[in-house]
């Protein structure tokens, strides 16, 4: 068993070495959003350059609205990178807190399982999915128990949680909203063009370009599926289950005593 002072030795150089490794997941989250926008503006931009009088008749050319779908090969995979990113993000934040209040003097060494980051995140990940989604555990230990009945308000359905949806939008997480809104801008600017002329059409579009249009109507559909379900995922990074407080209580699997 490592000494006290050797545990805040190795916390004092974990807290540096995970800011830095904070500082660069900050800096790819914000390589792919650049990377995703900026893709799509310019392939937007070949695919009406030669269009000097855009409006709704020019929306039903089969190819151009099919052709405006090809952003969301990458828009769709970045917000799902950003988003997979921001929780691994707040996954160390919660570590983060552990530190802090070892350094601080909040809790004693002697009174924790300081395992180290590595092995600390195995255990974490290797209980992290049974600590989001378990609901009764008579079976369990009483530390188990506990834990669960903390993360309880923040592991419901994302509907159910205290806080309203209308809350994420005026959350101090301003940076993660605003993302999230302007990739749902430009995911909803590359469907237009398709959903209109699938509208405009209905089933008639099935017989022209008939494997085409098949999907393309799947990739709208599942684009709009998306931004629902990645909703889920920012509010629950905001007031949920993956919020900094929500990891704050997960990583007490890692340091309590049993």
């Amino acid at each position: 068993m490592s000494s006290s002072e050797e545990i805040i030795e190795l916390c004092k150089l974990e807290h540096t070495a995970l800011r830095r490794e904070l500082n660069q997941l900050k800096w790819c989250e914000i390589q792919f959003f650049t990377f995703a926008i900026t893709a799509t503006i310019v392939v937007l931009g070949l695919i009406f350059k030669n269009s000097s009088d855009l409006n709704l008749h020019y929306l039903e050319n089969n190819a151009v609205c099919l052709i405006s779908l090809v952003p969301l090969l990458f828009l769709i995979p970045s917000l799902w990178i950003f988003l997979d990113t921001a929780k691994t993000i707040s996954r160390i934040v919660g570590y983060h807190f552990w530190l802090e209040d070892i350094l601080l003097g909040r809790t004693a060494p002697d009174a924790i399982r300081f395992h180290g980051w590595e092995t600390a995140l195995t255990i974490l990940r290797e209980n992290v999915r049974y600590l989001e989604h378990a609901r009764d555990s008579p079976g369990e230990s009483s530390m188990i128990q506990a834990i669960l009945g903390d993360l309880k308000e923040y592991n419901k359905n994302f509907l159910l949680l205290k806080t309203s949806n209308l809350a994420v939008f005026l959350s101090i997480r301003g940076f993660l909203v605003a993302v999230y809104v302007t990739f749902v801008a430009f995911i909803a600017l590359c469907s237009f063009p398709f959903a209109y002329f699938a509208c405009r059409n209905g089933l008639a579009i099935f017989s022209q370009y008939n494997l085409f249009n098949a999907v393309g109507c799947a990739v709208v559909i599942f684009a709009f599926f998306t931004i629902f379900w990645e909703f889920a995922t920012l509010k629950h990074l905001i007031f949920g289950k993956f919020s900094d407080r929500a990891n704050r209580i997960k990583w007490r699997i890692a340091f309590e005593k049993p």
